[in-house]
This record gives structure tokens, sequence and C-alpha cells, in this order.
């Protein structure tokens, strides 16, 4: 639209063409710019889209662990824990505790650590609130 402009005014003799490329010039920086915004835009909604994902998949997974989980024996809690907690470490000068685990989102693959299974992997919580 711009451009049509300019050329219309050029053609009316009212604009130079020297002025009329500096203006395309602006113009396509502009285009070049927005073009870039737009880009950033779809990129930042596929990753709140994704992450919105996450977070569905890992509350279903977190009901389906609570309904359960009162039916399981002790030993049968323990491994289910030992599979989902890849490493814990403790930050004896922070008091920090990281607990680098893996959440399995997709109902219907079992509980591991491999593959390409969207996952969590880390939480840090302070040490106070790991003890009883």
């Amino acid at each position: 639209m711009e451009k049509e402009r300019l050329l219309d005014l050029y053609q009316a003799g009212r604009i130079k063409l020297a002025e009329i490329e500096s203006r395309l010039k602006a113009l396509r920086a502009k285009i070049t710019t927005l073009h870039a915004e737009c880009a950033r835009l779809e990129d930042e909604a596929k990753e709140g889209k994704r992450r919105l994902q996450l977070l569905e998949q890992f509350t279903d997974f977190a009901q389906r662990m609570k309904a359960n989980l009162s039916n399981l024996s002790f030993e049968e809690r323990r491994q289910i824990v030992r599979l989902l907690v890849e490493q814990v470490i403790v930050n004896t000068q922070t008091g920090e505790v990281t607990v680098r685990h893996i959440l399995p989102l997709e109902p219907n693959l079992p509980l591991h650590t491999g593959g390409i299974i969207p996952t969590l992997r880390s939480a840090s919580i302070p040490a106070e609130q790991c003890l009883p």
C-alpha cells in the first residue's frame, strides 16, 4: 500500500526517485522487523502451547499416581520412587536439595529414563522442606 502511494507520488512528479529509494529502504527494514517479530510471537505461542500440554499431562500423571498409590504396598511405592528419581543432589552450603527425576507424561508409555517422550527433569527445594 505504501509502495503504491510512493509510486503515485513519483508519477505525479511530487517526489524524486532518490527519495523513493530511501523510503523504500526504510519500508523494507520495517517489513523485515515485522516478519521477525511475527516469527518470535509464533515461537512464543508454540512454546506456550507446549508448556500447557506438559502441565496438563503432568496433572494427569499426578492424578493417576494419587489414585493408585494408596493401593500399593511400601515395597511397590519404593520401586516407583526409584524409577522416578535419577539423582538427589544435596548442597550442604546452601541447604538446597535438587532431585533430578523422570516423570512420564504420556499415559500409554511405561516409566523409563530414555526415549523421546516429554519429561520434567529436576526440581530444587530447600532442605528444611524435606525433613519431617
